[in-house]
């Protein structure tokens, strides 16, 4: 089996890129730039040629596609719109023309809400204002509507991934978890924009990677029957003062860890349920993975990032 990641250079790309590899899967993954991964050289992708394209498509089996804006680099409309819904169907279209088996779109738990609140599942209606948001609409609906039988189409939409990156130069210090260890570990203190009483769910990178290799084992492989849209979450639906327990108790540090809130707290705690109608069936709703996923990033920035 061959598979194709775009977007391998990115903090979940790299990850996928590095389970599937240890895993035996033959990986070939794709950038505009060619660079090298963990001495894997990328193969040239140019979205704008679909003949580039569809060779690059040729004799894959499955495409994982981790190209995109994420929400802090979704400023312009147009740009995001090309890079997060445009690229990934002209992709699609030449998987489908290359006989490509299966597509898988990482797409996100934002189409939902900007600020998700309440109970939300895989039958909550997409609903969004913000650029990053629609643009993820935007491209899951076009997929959707391209799509044939020859090449089935998965959607996902992850929320709140959190973990150490493949590359250290990865920008994925912006994401909470990831920020709050990597300040902790150099200056002994955070300062978070968010309110201390904001829910969000949270998900260990090596769960959602074992997720993936599980899909593409049992449910790609085997040709079983997949549902469109997956809402890939975890048990861990958080405040930020509830994670911030958690990360103080892992950093085991005998030095008091300061932490300020510049926005204070909500007026009203607004909970977060954040499900997935077929995480029984697919076996990832606990997050095995959640504390080892902390300890091995606080390993990494103190291997990588100068202590306070």
């Amino acid at each position: 089996m061959r598979i194709l990641i775009t977007g391998a250079s990115g903090l979940l790309g790299g990850r996928i890129f590095e389970y599937l590899k240890k895993n035996k899967m033959k990986i070939i993954i794709a950038s505009r730039t060619q660079k090298k991964l963990k001495n894997y050289k990328f193969k040239k992708i140019n979205w704008n040629s679909n003949q580039n394209l569809e060779k690059l498509c040729s004799k894959i089996d499955v495409i994982i596609n981790c190209a995109g804006y994420d929400s802090h680099k979704s400023i312009n409309k147009s740009k995001t719109f090309i890079v997060n819904s445009q690229n990934p169907l002209n992709l699609f279209k030449a998987a489908q023309k290359a006989g490509v088996s299966f597509f898988i779109f990482l797409s996100s738990a934002q189409v939902y809400k900007n600020n998700l609140v309440g109970n939300i599942t895989e039958n909550t209606k997409a609903k969004a204002n913000h650029i990053y948001s629609l643009s993820k609409i935007d491209g899951e609906r076009k997929l959707i509507k391209a799509k044939n039988k020859n090449t089935k189409l998965l959607i996902l939409r992850p929320s709140n991934l959190f973990g150490y990156p493949v590359n250290k130069n990865t920008k994925c210090w912006h994401l909470l978890i990831n920020s709050l260890i990597k300040d902790i570990t150099m200056y002994g203190e955070s300062t978070i924009l968010s309110k201390k009483n904001t829910y969000r769910n949270y998900g260990s990178i090596e769960s959602f990677c074992s997720f993936i290799f599980l899909i593409i084992k049992n449910f790609i492989y085997k040709k079983k029957k997949i549902p469109l849209t997956i809402n890939y979450c975890s048990e861990y639906n958080l405040s930020i003062t509830d994670i911030l327990k958690v990360i103080k108790e892992r950093f085991k540090r005998n030095k008091k860890i300061k932490i300020k809130f510049k926005n204070g707290t909500l007026k009203k705690t607004k909970k977060l349920f954040y499900k997935s109608i077929y995480s029984k069936k697919f076996k990832f709703y606990h997050d095995w993975n959640f504390i080892k996923e902390i300890d091995n990033l606080i390993f990494y920035c103190k291997s990588n990032f100068r202590n306070s």
